[in-house]
């Protein structure tokens, strides 16, 4: 029931003497968040780029790339489908990829709007791990991020914080770097001890 609930069941484990713990997937948005629906936001992270080869309208469901779409992904995760694009302000999933079109494309995807794009717009593939969108550390989206964890260690009264799924920020760019420095920016907006 939101933050206020949490923290009236913290505060009781405080008074019985228990410590609380929070885990999160560090840099993973949920397609439900709102920072994909229903405009997503620019700083989900990338990991491939196509040029549309023709106007679109919002109900076509073949999508024509300019060229051979070699970087996207053509098959399930283990955690499902990773096949979501994004065009302007839409999120796209595909079904299939036949050379150089997305076949089987479910429009208006994760709670965003169908809407008729114009040949010439870009198409990113949208990383994801584990059925959910990751963060362009790179962006102000990390310290978003950051201020959201932060913020509710400070108002809900948590004690520890279990960073899970680091190592997939190696999304971002080599491991030793980018498994850092997010966790190390919610510890220096973190009020308690």
């Amino acid at each position: 029931r939101g933050e206020e609930s949490l923290k009236a069941v913290i505060d009781k484990c405080h008074a019985a003497g228990l410590k609380v713990g929070m885990h999160m997937l560090t840099s993973f948005v949920g397609k439900n968040d709102p920072l994909v629906r229903p405009k997503p936001s620019p700083w989900l992270l990338k990991d491939a780029e196509a040029t549309l080869a023709r106007d679109l309208s919002e109900t076509v469901t073949e999508l024509a790339a300019a060229s051979a779409l070699a970087g996207f992904p053509m098959e399930d995760g283990p955690y499902g489908p990773a096949n979501d694009i994004l065009i302007d302000d839409e999120i796209i999933h595909y079904g299939q990829i036949n050379t150089a079109t997305f076949v089987q494309c479910v429009r208006g995807f994760a709670g965003t709007k169908s809407a008729p794009h114009k040949v010439g717009a870009k198409i990113y593939h949208l990383a994801e791990r584990e059925g959910s969108y990751l963060a362009d550390l790179r962006t102000s989206l990390k310290d978003a991020i950051s201020d959201r964890v932060a913020g509710v260690i400070n108002r809900c009264g948590f004690d520890m914080i279990y960073f899970d799924g680091g190592e997939i920020n190696s999304a971002n760019g080599p491991f030793w770097y980018w498994l850092g420095p997010q966790q190390a920016q919610i510890w220096e907006k973190s009020k308690r001890e």
